[in-house]
């Protein structure tokens, strides 16, 4: 929509407000919201949200670069470049395991389970869990959303599974809970910045509470490998429109995508 990287941002967190209130009511209903989970990462999340829109005013104080004649930001390289890095290597691991089984419901590497203060999870089926590094995860989730209006669900349920080791559609359904709290500070700090534009995010919150509802019900009945690997697709098709974006800065073809 050619809209500026800072109210880009700030129209996709709070999006991700009737994003997290429908999702979470829909998971919960069917019994996949970890609020556990929720409740443990909620403080350090809301955290988070504070030192990312820091970093964005950082990044755009950073000024134009000139690449092949034409101005370009450099908050919007550097988002371009964190994108990538960040959904290829998430798609890509989720595309390969296919319909082998990840490791769901018995604790992944970053619950830490001989790390100081433990909980149990026990809608996830995990035992021991550190809330050090539930805290730690949290700041950078908020962080994110702040920064990047991201943290959500191609950051965040990738997290929980291969992280935390939450079955796949716990983690779908806890991601919803998680989002809103870092949706509903990230929002009040950008649009204190003035860079809410209320029109867009009217259309995107109307179509974001019925969207969630189809969403929701379909993955509730698809098979898992097929969950997966559709996740993946679609992780991976946004890497490749930023990616295609991002060459249009540098070669002379790059205005059919710049």
């Amino acid at each position: 929509f050619g809209m500026k990287v800072a109210h880009a941002v700030g129209a996709e967190v709070t999006q991700m407000i009737a994003v997290g209130i429908a999702a979470t009511r829909r998971h919960a209903v069917a019994g996949f919201v970890d609020v556990r989970l929720g409740g443990a990462m909620a403080p350090s999340i809301i955290a988070g949200t504070f030192g990312g829109k820091p970093a964005l005013d950082g990044l755009k104080s950073l000024g134009d670069m000139t690449l092949h004649g034409q101005s370009v930001p450099v908050i919007t390289l550097a988002v371009s470049v964190i994108f990538i890095l960040l959904l290829s290597g998430i798609g890509l691991y989720l595309w390969r395991a296919g319909d082998a089984p990840l490791p769901e419901g018995v604790g992944g590497p970053l619950c830490w389970p001989n790390g100081p203060l433990t909980i149990s999870l026990p809608d996830s089926g995990i035992r021991r869990c550190s809330l050090v590094s539930i805290t730690g995860c949290g700041l950078l989730l908020g962080f994110l959303a702040g920064m990047l209006g991201i943290g959500g669900g191609v950051l965040l349920v990738p997290l929980l599974i291969l992280g935390f080791g939450l079955p796949l559609r716990m983690a779908i359904g806890t991601g919803p809970l998680l989002i809103l709290f870092s949706a509903l500070f990230s929002t009040a700090n950008h649009a204190l910045a003035g860079n809410v534009g209320m029109r867009i995010v009217v259309a995107l919150l109307a179509g974001s509470t019925f969207g969630v509802q189809i969403g929701a019900w379909h993955s509730h009945r698809l098979h898992l490998a097929h969950l997966r690997r559709s996740f993946a697709v679609l992780v991976l098709r946004v890497v490749a429109i930023v990616f295609l974006r991002l060459l249009g800065y540098f070669f002379p073809f790059g205005a059919i995508f710049a």
